[in-house]
């Protein structure tokens, strides 16, 4: 895996990390579909500006699966 790849996950990682609603099923957040799917597309936003680049993809919705 290349190094711009690499950093590339880490930065997806830590963005996704910023928004506790996408992974702590423990908080009432967890259950919010409007919520986490807002959350997804800041996420997909913060990758390139751009909630077109994630649509289709694993990544947007939460039908991700990471």
């Amino acid at each position: 895996m290349a190094f711009k790849e690499v950093y590339d996950c880490e930065i997806l990682i830590s963005e996704i990390e910023r928004r506790p609603a996408l992974l702590d099923c423990s908080l009432q957040e967890y259950s919010c579909e409007g919520l986490k799917d807002r959350l997804w597309g800041e996420v997909c936003e913060s990758k390139n500006g751009n909630v077109g680049y994630c649509e289709g993809s694993q990544i947007y919705g939460v039908s991700a699966t990471l």
